[in-house]
């Protein structure tokens, strides 16, 4: 298995460069035009056709062990269908209380459809260590789908292998949605301050219209990969009518649609004060740096805080891209560096905060691999209540942190380190 494992991170590292001169040359300019214009964060984000929907203000999870509990609780609940949809999946002690309950409930002939990315087999965080293959919930009635598996066809084409299904979240009986950033497995669902775990979020709408919205690219996406077709009948069209409290708008990147970089680039565009997110791997091309600049440049504040990582690759990586993000104008923060003999659970948690109404949550980082190579699955919520509650959330991981100068990220920019950081900057 390691052995295998070296070989596709040579294979990543190999195809690399070829695919930062592809993408990163490419630009995305704004549907809008003309000099000076200035449109409001709903101008910006209807004018590139992102769906639009209503939804109640959320049920929010920090901790893992936590939100297994609460999935737990809405697969019971369902009376029809469940779906879900992650990047890491594997059974373990941890995931069981969510992987048990969908083998239960296909057991009892619900509708349970669900979709793992093919990476789950090369985990190399703690969960490498525990996990089991999820293929013999397929005995119970599950319907599982292995997304973009490695096989020896499809290593010669490294371009399309490099695409991952990154999504998370569960649908259940087309009313409820459960989306963020946590996976069915060893690490996502633990103890959340126990070193092994992670620290995410999960947000649960009890929308029909987003819902059914990602209900329908659920179906279209399955029925694409799988000749174990989904029935639009699933669908029940009369629930979209109902409004809710707030607005929110859509990104389901998939296909290849580009609507996680139309999301970015319509909220950092439009942004009147301040930007604050949790981008967990910056690595920015082109076209997201011009993005961060020209809001910088008209005196928007743009503060991002990375984690502490203990994975030594991974922190390195970061500190090499550090000097850009500070060239740029924004203000990099980075968690105390932990005492000797304590590991972090990792910050996992993908989160941003536009001026005062507009919170982005969801699956997406802000980082190349999430604009270009990933399926995503984000969401803006136009509501200052979420937004007051995320700013707390972030003052509180930010108290934890302490700002990077640009004296200390040029120490960091050492040659030897660039083959790790574009390895990275690909495939992290």
């Amino acid at each position: 298995m390691k052995n295998f494992r070296f070989f596709l991170h040579l294979c990543l590292f190999l195809c690399s460069l070829n695919l930062f001169l592809f993408f990163s040359c490419a630009s995305l300019p704004p549907p809008y035009t003309g000099e000076g214009l200035r449109l409001t964060v709903q101008e910006a984000l209807d004018s590139y056709g992102l769906p639009k929907v209503t939804v109640d203000f959320p049920e929010s999870y920090f901790e893992g062990d936590q939100w297994g509990k609460r999935a737990a609780e809405l697969i019971y609940s369902a009376k029809e269908s469940i779906i879900s949809t992650v990047f890491l999946g594997s059974y373990s002690p941890q995931s069981a209380i969510v992987l048990d309950a969908l083998s239960e409930r296909a057991r009892e002939g619900l509708a349970v459809y669900l979709i793992i990315d093919s990476i789950s087999n090369l985990e190399y965080t703690a969960s490498s260590e525990q996990m089991k293959s999820l293929h013999r919930m397929r005995i119970d009635g599950v319907h599982l789908l292995e997304f973009n598996p490695f096989t020896g066809e499809r290593i010669l084409m490294l371009q399309n292998l490099l695409l991952r299904e990154h999504r998370k979240f569960l649908i259940i009986d087309g009313t409820i949605t459960a989306l963020g950033g946590m996976n069915y497995n060893y690490v996502s669902l633990h103890d959340s301050q126990n070193p092994n775990g992670q620290r995410d979020s999960m947000y649960v709408f009890n929308s029909p219209s987003l819902s059914q919205l990602l209900l329908s690219n659920f179906i279209q996406f399955w029925n694409e990969q799988s000749w174990d077709t989904i029935s639009y009948d699933m669908l029940d069209e009369k629930v979209t009518a109902e409004e809710l409290d707030h607005n929110a708008w859509v990104a389901d990147q998939f296909n290849k649609n580009e609507s996680v970089k139309h999301m970015f680039n319509a909220l950092i565009d439009a942004a009147d004060h301040e930007i604050v997110m949790l981008p967990f791997l910056p690595f920015l091309d082109k076209n997201m740096s011009e993005s961060i600049k020209r809001a910088i440049d008209r005196g928007v504040s743009v503060k991002m805080l990375v984690p502490w990582d203990m994975r030594k690759e991974n922190r390195m990586a970061v500190q090499y891209a550090a000097l850009d993000l500070l060239d740029l104008g924004v203000e990099l923060y980075r968690e105390h560096e932990p005492a000797k003999d304590y590991s972090y659970p990792l910050l996992h948690e993908k989160l941003m905060v536009v001026d005062y109404v507009y919170t982005m949550v969801g699956s997406s980082n802000y980082n190349f691999r999430s604009m270009n190579l990933s399926n995503e699955l984000s969401i803006v919520v136009e509501s200052e209540q979420l937004n007051q509650q995320s700013r707390a959330h972030l003052s509180e991981l930010f108290s934890h942190s302490r700002k990077i100068t640009r004296e200390e990220a040029l120490t960091w920019r050492r040659i030897e380190v660039l083959p790790n950081y574009w390895f990275t900057f690909i495939g992290g």
